[in-house]
């Protein structure tokens, strides 16, 4: 039996994507139980009014210091779960 190219770059292609995918949920909840260990889980949120934007991303990555640092993990969360956001750290002007 023959793979051709294009079967096994598909091949390659799902491996991948699940070693990421699985790598990504390893981080995200290892950061997450970091967080809500040390009580700061919700805390960007509250800072952001409830609803964390791409405005509040760019609010807190102008005041710097432990906000920006705040925004960034926000920014790659919204990233890692692959959600509807399509935030970005800073706001990439077109």
């Amino acid at each position: 039996m023959r793979i051709t190219k294009c079967q096994l770059r598909r091949i390659i292609n799902e491996e991948l994507s699940l070693t990421l995918s699985e790598k990504s949920k390893k981080w995200m909840g290892k950061v997450s139980k970091e967080i809500e260990g040390e009580g700061h889980d919700g805390d960007f949120k509250k800072y952001c009014g409830g609803q964390v934007d791409q405005a509040c991303i760019n609010k807190a990555a102008k005041k710097g210091g432990r906000r920006a640092k705040q925004a960034n993990l926000a920014v790659n969360f919204s990233k890692a779960k692959g959600g509807g956001k399509s935030l970005t750290y800073p706001d990439k002007k077109d």
